[in-house]
């Protein structure tokens, strides 16, 4: 390996979307050698967790090519320095001219300083790094993903270039998402840094292909085994999904697109956004369930939570909570404006396909894997 060589540094790259951002360089990027974060797990060996999980896309021989272009650097965005030696900081600092950030804890019901550990604190020392890099002259832009849902609970359009409107939030993933983009819009004037606002993430949109069964996934499980079919909200209610592949072509359109950092862009279905009726009669139709019932918020929220309560403890129980992490998503009436995303996109040919174009994969990877439990690599 050359010490000169420039790298790419990507935070996250073994979660469902960072993985997804790293195969779509590893397959278009010739320039760059790639420098990826990760934490050495004693359960969980990094080299060979980035083997298998380039073994569930790759035949042996493009995995043998992508690992030579590939660096695994122990360390931690939650630490000071990333976690990294001070003199191997610095001298990585000297060869990064691109950082990606896409490490995050994602689950909804995580205590507040355990979700702000990672979402803000390790936002704050990759930010850190960053001016390091810059300090150099070779950083050329860093990428921060972050989410749609800094919306909070707000209703309405959502602009990409608003943050803080009062807005309260459904849960510590939304506040610490919105803390996290806060501490990087107080550093852009100094540094190179663009954020994307993806909205709900789902499969590949010509496969289904997904590594994580999160968010709409679980309630789709559900209903579709015929557990429950009773949900909060109306069915003219938005439902801004996008596949993973329509993610990462745009992020990589965008950040090819000089002056395209200091800027917000929502990755949105925005105006192609279908609504929770239409997602579910296609469920219904593909998975041959009974209808699903939508009821007023109000009365749902209070008949489920009495019903968990009388269950106390228990599998149902669980299953119950767990659901009701997502309902907000099913009742708040939020629409996304795209305009800076696609003023880029749209000149380059890129737009989020329809729900209807791609859904029947997603339903069917769903199927083929028994809702992930068959992957060899899953995203948990």
């Amino acid at each position: 390996m050359k010490e000169e060589e420039p790298k790419i540094v990507i935070t996250g790259a073994t979660g469902f979307l960072g993985r997804n951002i790293l195969f779509r360089l590893l397959e278009n990027d010739r320039k760059h050698r790639f420098c990826l974060i990760v934490r050495d797990r004693r359960d969980k060996n990094p080299r060979s967790r980035l083997h298998r999980i380039l073994s569930t896309r790759y035949d042996t021989d493009q995995v043998k090519g992508f690992e030579k272009r590939i660096d695994l650097v122990p360390g931690d965005v939650t630490s000071k320095h990333l976690g990294i030696d001070d003199r191997a900081y610095a001298r990585l600092a000297h060869t990064v001219v691109r950082i990606i950030h896409a490490a995050a804890k994602v689950p909804f019901d995580l205590p507040l300083d355990m979700a702000r550990n990672t979402n803000v604190e390790g936002t704050k020392n990759v930010l850190d790094f960053a001016e390091t890099v810059h300090k150099t002259n070779s950083l050329e832009r860093v990428d921060h993903i972050g989410t749609a849902y800094v919306a909070g609970k707000r209703g309405g359009l959502i602009l990409e270039d608003q943050l803080d409107m009062g807005q309260e939030f459904n849960n510590t993933y939304e506040q610490t998402k919105f803390e996290a983009e806060m501490a990087v819009r107080e550093r852009w004037r100094d540094l190179p840094v663009a954020v994307y606002r993806p909205s709900i993430i789902v499969g590949e949109s010509t496969t289904g292909r997904t590594s994580s069964f999160n968010v709409m996934y679980f309630p789709l499980k559900l209903y579709a085994r015929g557990i429950w079919r009773w949900v909060p909200g109306s069915p003219d209610t938005p439902l801004d999904i996008v596949p993973v592949d329509y993610v990462c072509n745009a992020l990589d359109c965008i950040s090819r697109e000089s002056g395209s950092v200091g800027r917000c862009y929502h990755l949105t279905a925005s105006s192609s956004a279908t609504t929770f009726g239409t997602a579910a009669r296609m469920a219904e139709s593909y998975f041959g369930a009974k209808p699903v019932w939508f009821i007023p918020p109000k009365i749902y929220m209070n008949t489920i939570h009495r019903v968990a309560g009388m269950l106390t403890l228990g599998r149902l129980h669980d299953t119950l909570m767990k659901a009701a992490l997502y309902f907000p998503y099913f009742m708040n009436k939020l629409r996304f404006d795209n305009r800076n995303a696609g003023s880029i996109l749209e000149k380059n040919g890129i737009r989020a396909p329809s729900v209807e174009d791609y859904f029947a994969r997603i339903f069917q990877f769903c199927i083929d894997t028994d809702w992930g439990k068959n992957l060899p690599e899953r995203e948990d």
